[in-house]
């Protein structure tokens, strides 16, 4: 099984997620940018992302500070309003990012789809 973005993998005895990966460059959680590839990693936990598609409403997660600081490309307050919301939010794209792989934009803002959730019979009132 190939190691991708959204993963845990242990780096360093530590366990982190893998919010990158460049030609000899790793993004990760708690790190930030380091030199290596995905090679040195060893997958702890592999990622299910969610099937997705361009019009589909998910719930954007919280997710942990260590993986705030190391987002690409930065996490602002602009991502925690969204959140805080605790509204679904519309899919207006779906890319594939060389160095982020699978990646969603809502709002004119890219995530990353490991901490999205598809909303199920959610009704608009």
């Amino acid at each position: 099984m190939s190691i991708k973005v959204g993963d845990r993998v242990l780096y360093n005895g530590h366990t982190v997620r893998l919010m990158g990966v460049h030609p000899i460059r790793l993004k990760l959680s708690h790190f930030g940018t380091v030199d290596g590839t995905v090679r040195d990693l060893i997958l702890m936990e592999s990622t299910v992302l969610p099937l997705l598609n361009a019009g589909d409403l998910v719930f954007i997660n919280n997710i942990p500070q260590g993986e705030k600081d190391a987002y690409p490309p930065h996490w602002t307050s602009i991502y925690e309003d969204m959140i805080k919301s605790e509204t679904p939010h519309k899919i207006d794209a779906i890319g594939d990012s060389k160095y982020f792989g699978f990646v969603v934009k809502i709002n004119d803002i890219w995530f990353l789809p490991y901490h999205l959730e598809p909303v199920q019979g959610y009704d608009i009132v």
